[in-house]
């Protein structure tokens, strides 16, 4: 796919080139297609990495439901550095999806990998499984101040699983995704 979108770009430019060389116009409209074609070059160079689907660097959504996750961990031997996959999709507070799932990319940090993998365990087990970003003041660490410990293994008295992770990269909260709200029936 990039190759041949590469080469449609060099003949793009190749005829352009042809045209200018062999046409009358005036230099004004040369140099501006000659920049305008150059310009597409660099447009393509940094959007085509969305197209076959490579894990986005961008930040996760602040509420989002994960689908799934890879986690792998840091190899001292070949000095390759650690990164988290996640397969996540965009939730609204109703828990309605508002775009389609969407692979991101995290650096490795244990605490996080934990977290992460814990949760998989949950969605193994077909539960949903939903992930939100905190910041530091949100008050979602354990009560006694040590979350890097605390709720990583799913389970607890009242059947949710809540696991929560401190510091950077990134502050995400994980839980069970809550039943829906049914509406209200009214009697007839």
């Amino acid at each position: 796919m990039q190759i041949l979108l590469s080469a449609s770009y060099v003949a793009v430019a190749a005829l352009l080139l042809s045209l200018n060389i062999a046409s009358a116009w005036r230099w004004q409209i040369k140099t501006v297609s000659i920049v305008l074609v150059s310009a597409l070059y660099i447009g393509t160079y940094l959007g085509v990495k969305e197209l076959p689907g490579w894990p986005s660097r961008a930040e996760l959504p602040g509420y989002f439901r994960l689908h799934w996750g890879i986690v792998t961990e840091p190899d001292k031997y070949s000095g390759e550095q650690g990164r988290i996959l996640v397969w996540v999709e965009a939730l609204d507070d109703k828990d309605q999806s508002l775009a389609s799932p969407r692979t991101h990319n995290l650096p490795y940090e244990d605490d996080l990998a934990l977290r992460i993998e814990a949760a998989l365990r949950l969605v193994s087990e077909g539960q949903k499984v939903t992930g939100s970003l905190h910041s530091e003041g949100d008050g979602e660490e354990a009560a006694d101040g040590d979350a890097s410990t605390q709720n990583v293994e799913p389970g607890g008295g009242d059947g949710e699983a809540v696991f929560s992770t401190t510091g950077a990269p990134p502050d995400v909260h994980f839980e069970q995704m809550k039943p829906p709200k049914q509406p209200t029936k009214s009697v007839l």
